[in-house]
């Protein structure tokens, strides 16, 4: 079944991503650049692609009415330009007064009065055009040192990718890169927040949430995107995902690379290019998903068929001589007392099947959506 969430990345769900910034580790992300900003840095920020969504909004509110706030296009304020320069094409648009100077350094744009106390907010860099950009912000960081850190103006540049141009942070100059900061455990609570919408059961929940933060891995794209998706596209996420890969232009040829967003910066593939190249890797990750989830289900279904039937299996023990007590016996040994005469058949079918279902994903066969779902929804 081909299924596509892919043209949704600007639908509600994405909307929904304002939940992301709640979360420790994007929580801890923007309160670093915020004490950069007020240290009075300026911040070059790098993100695989573009910036998670409500990025902007969220460092706003967590600045509040810190500096008058300002938002450029990079390309633009080169065209602006008499001589294609980054300096001289923000002395046209902050301090018209230097325009006429001849030879204008970052010194004297930190020093005039008319440019002082900004945050300007970079939009549009990327690593292709970032190189007068980020040699530009490493002169004027310099250069603001010698400016109060109140009243010295601020930068925030975000480029996506990694540039080739290096940037080397000083006391005025901060570079945060987005990597490694979303983990495994802030997916599985912005997976469990939505779903919790469904009204479904809790192991249910449980197993969906688990597998939408196993297979997203650090991506909270995917993880949004996923887990708005029927519990039987969550549970068997290939062709979803290949459909996001078509979508954003990778092939099997596209190559792991933090800085194009296809890889964590860990080794650690983005779901979707798995899915084209390395397809046994997402169900290696839904497989992992369902042993955190349903092991702990079936061992919970056993001490159930126990307790349900404890005092025939006890009675069973002590006429056969066997001192075990019943809530220590495994599955097949449960199994074979099920099946004499005048034990319970239904219990002893529920048992095959969980002997089954551990056997399978002991040998790290991932159970089809079907068959997981009938048994987080046992009652």
């Amino acid at each position: 079944m081909a299924v596509q969430f892919a043209s949704r990345e600007t639908s509600r769900w994405r909307i929904r991503m304002m939940d992301l910034w709640t979360l420790a580790g994007p929580a801890g992300y923007l309160g670093t650049v915020e004490r950069s900003l007020r240290n009075g840095a300026t911040v070059v920020l790098r993100f695989p692609g573009d910036a998670p969504a409500g990025f902007r909004a969220a460092l706003q509110a967590q600045l509040g009415d810190y500096r008058q706030w300002a938002t450029i296009e990079a390309d633009a304020v080169i065209k602006s330009a008499s001589g294609g320069y980054v300096l001289q094409g923000l002395c046209e648009r902050f301090a018209p007064r230097l325009s006429a100077v001849s030879r204008v350094t970052a010194a004297d744009l930190c020093e005039e009065e008319e440019f002082r106390r900004r945050l300007i907010w970079v939009d549009g860099l990327h690593r292709t055009n970032c190189g007068g950009w980020l040699s530009f912000l490493t002169a004027y960081a310099h250069a603001s040192g010698a400016v109060h850190p109140r009243e010295r103006t601020v930068f925030v540049a975000l480029v996506d990718g990694a540039p080739s141009t290096r940037v080397a942070g000083d006391i005025c100059l901060a570079v945060h890169d987005w990597r490694g900061i979303v983990d495994e455990m802030d997916l599985l609570f912005l997976a469990d927040r939505c779903l919790r919408d469904r009204g479904i059961d809790r192991k249910e929940r449980m197993l969906l949430a688990t597998t939408v933060a196993r297979v997203a891995a650090w991506d909270c794209v995917v993880a949004a995107a996923l887990r708005e998706e029927p519990a039987e596209v969550i549970l068997d996420p290939g062709d979803a995902l290949r459909s996001l890969a078509r979508e954003r232009g990778w092939t099997r040829e596209t190559r792991p690379d933090w800085g194009i967003g296809t890889e964590s910066g860990s080794g650690s593939m983005h779901a979707a290019l798995a899915a084209l190249k390395e397809p046994q890797e997402i169900r290696r990750r839904v497989w992992s998903a369902q042993t955190a989830v349903l092991l702990p289900a079936i061992e919970s279904e056993r001490l159930e068929i126990v307790r349900q039937h404890h005092f025939q299996i006890a009675a069973y023990l002590r006429r056969t001589g066997n001192g075990t007590d019943p809530d220590e016996m495994e599955i097949p040994d449960l199994k074979r007392v099920f099946e004499r005469p005048g034990f319970d058949w239904h219990a002893e079918r529920r048992l095959e099947d969980l002997r089954n279902i551990r056997n399978d994903l002991a040998h790290c066969r991932p159970l089809s959506a079907e068959r997981a779902l009938e048994l987080v929804r046992r009652r």
